[in-house]
């Protein structure tokens, strides 16, 4: 939200650690961002094609965010 809002025009520094640096800004304007990945949505479209035995392609999941999952090439028998 910090990363969206400094994108707008904010003033935020810190983002990620404990403390928050906000200093006011006369006001926002338009822009755009695009939301990170979210392993726990990944991981729950995998569980329902393993579920259903469906197949399954995910692009752009940001593989480098998801190093608390393993990828394992699952084979039906």
């Amino acid at each position: 939200m910090c990363e969206f809002l400094n994108v707008l025009g904010a003033n935020i520094s810190g983002i990620g650690s404990n403390t928050l640096h906000i200093q006011g800004v006369e006001s926002l304007h338009g822009g755009e961002f695009t939301i990170g990945p979210d392993y726990l949505e990944v991981v729950s479209f995998i569980g329902a094609a393993v579920v259903t035995r469906g197949e399954l392609r995910i692009h752009a999941a940001g593989s480098q965010y998801l190093d608390m999952i393993r990828f394992v090439s699952i084979g039906w028998e």
